[in-house]
């Protein structure tokens, strides 16, 4: 699916100074571009003085937990920023969300001009290669395999959102999993698309293992206990990632093998 919220969220992130990858294809694009003014320098650096990431605890694993991840899922399922602004009352301070869904609205004209409106023809037809890759590989059973594997807590009725966006002049592209929804760009070159799936699987299966039950995590960490060694918390980490990537790798291999 295509969450237009969520890609300006996105987009209007990597303007900023603060983006992951300073050098990035959106900063690229702004660059330069009639929108390159001080009336959008000034809202991107507004942006940047926003907290949205506040972390809690909840559970009696004391699991963390971060209202920027709820402020992404929150625009996945809103269909307007209005929407978007009443389903996070509560979620951060209401002076930071009411400050944030102002220059999202600001720059979705932006985006939409920088970005989908160039490349909504090719994004469309990526998204339909997409869905047809999804519904030949029986992603419903692998994604059941996963649960029964790690003995994960997890309901029938919940659907797991696949969320894409369009990167224009990227070679490359990560995938972010949080809740029920995995988050992706699609480069706009892209056409891999079983390497693009096993990536958002290989991230699934990871919150898959982080949220299992507790004893299946205990026995991982007994395992690494029964000769204690400096090296401990590594070789937990270790075999948590293993166990992790195991299976979303497998996705690949079986379409290789196709």
């Amino acid at each position: 699916m295509y969450s237009e919220p969520l890609a300006v969220f996105v987009f209007v992130q990597n303007l900023s100074s603060k983006a992951f990858v300073p050098n990035n294809p959106f900063k690229k694009l702004f660059s330069g571009s009639k929108f390159d003014q001080e009336r959008y320098k000034a809202l991107i650096a507004a942006f940047d003085t926003l907290t949205l990431d506040y972390t809690y605890e909840y559970g009696p694993e004391k699991s963390a937990g971060s209202t920027w991840l709820l402020l992404k899922r929150n625009l996945i399922n809103s269909r307007t920023f209005e929407d978007f602004k009443h389903n996070s009352l509560g979620t951060i301070p209401n002076a930071s969300l009411f400050r944030l869904c102002s220059i999202l609205t600001e720059f979705e004209p932006v985006y939409r001009e920088l970005v989908y409106e160039p490349n909504k023809q090719q994004f469309e037809r990526q998204l339909g290669e997409m869905r047809e890759l999804i519904a030949s590989t029986d992603t419903t059973s692998f994604f059941n395999t996963g649960v029964r594997f790690y003995n994960s807590s997890w309901d029938d009725s919940v659907d797991f959102n696949l969320v894409f966006y369009p990167q224009p002049n990227a070679r490359g592209w990560m995938a972010t999993v949080f809740f029920n929804n995995a988050q992706s760009a699609i480069p706009t070159s892209l056409t891999d698309y079983n390497g693009l799936l096993s990536v958002v699987f290989h991230e699934i299966f990871h919150t898959l293992y982080d949220e299992a039950v507790s004893r299946v995590q205990k026995r991982v960490g007994g395992v690494v206990r029964v000769q204690p060694v400096p090296e401990q918390p590594l070789r937990a980490r270790t075999i948590g990632r293993v166990i992790g990537d195991g299976p979303g790798q497998r996705l690949r291999f079986r379409q290789v093998e196709r």
